[in-house]
């Protein structure tokens, strides 16, 4: 009885946490798809010849860092 009580007890937990790690698979995925969206574009005009370097610098590397607010 015990031992089907913390079996019980574990899948409760590993239940509660589902919905965490499901969020965070959403996110990593959208997060990797817009890279590849992203990477495909550059490639892309890479192929054609049709690039600056701007293209390859990110947001940072265009405008410089921004102060941070605090």
């Amino acid at each position: 009885m015990k031992e089907m009580l913390a079996e019980l007890a574990m899948v409760e937990g590993d239940l509660s946490t589902m919905p965490n790690q499901r969020n965070r698979m959403t996110q990593d995925g959208q997060e990797n798809v817009v890279f590849e969206i992203k990477a495909l574009h550059l490639i892309s005009k890479a192929v054609k010849g049709d690039y600056t370097h701007s293209d390859f610098m990110n947001l940072n590397e265009r405008t410089g860092p921004q102060p941070q607010e605090y």
